[in-house]
């Protein structure tokens, strides 16, 4: 059985692919990006080269330990709740992230693949976090370590609580079907005022 390490073969077979819209966005403001099975020493390459440029372009100090801990939100998302797709000859395993810079903001775009029954809970979860306000995301974050509370995705849903106090935007988010119960699950958010005016 061959493995497939990167969604980049099932992309470009889907109708209505993410792969399209992403294939599109390589342009300069693009600062990297990476497709395929997301290991540790690949989670920590794109902290350090996101670090790096953060580092040499004059981010915020505040602003550039916000984006890096919403980048390794993303990761780690990716990393632990990632699906694999089955098929007769092949597995494939893998996610897409990109982290582009627009203007003053970074914006971090990642797809990964999603069983069909988390998609409603990981929607709901997505969709009550975004109508908070800021003190009430805050509220949220200090009331789920102190309970211990445990989302419907398992996990205790801190990563995507600390993604909305770190960045000042909501998340964006869509599920495109890559073939029988597995989804695509592509989220995205932007880091608002990074660097300076």
């Amino acid at each position: 059985m061959q493995v497939v390490n990167e969604l980049n073969t099932l992309f470009k077979k889907t109708s209505s692919s993410p792969y399209e819209l992403w294939s599109k966005t390589v342009q300069e403001n693009q600062i990297c990006s990476f497709s395929g099975l997301l290991t540790s020493e690949i989670i920590s390459s794109l902290i350090q080269l996101l670090d790096s440029y953060l580092k040499s372009n004059d981010a915020i100090s505040r602003r550039k330990k916000n984006t890096i801990n919403v980048l390794i939100e993303f990761l780690q998302n990716m990393y632990y709740h990632n699906s694999t797709l089955n098929r007769s000859d092949q597995i494939i395993n893998g996610c897409y992230i990109s982290i582009h810079r627009e203007s003053n903001d970074i914006l971090i775009k990642s797809c990964n693949l999603i069983d069909f029954e988390k998609i409603d809970p990981v929607s709901n979860q997505i969709m009550r976090l975004n109508a908070m306000d800021s003190l009430q995301v805050h509220q949220q974050y200090l009331e789920t370590l102190d309970k211990g509370l445990l989302s419907p995705l398992g996990g205790a849903g801190l990563g995507l609580i600390r993604m909305l106090r770190e960045s000042g935007s909501p998340l964006e988010f869509s599920f495109n079907q890559a073939q029988n119960n597995i989804w695509f699950f592509n989220l995205s958010m932007r880091i608002l005022q990074v660097f300076p005016t």
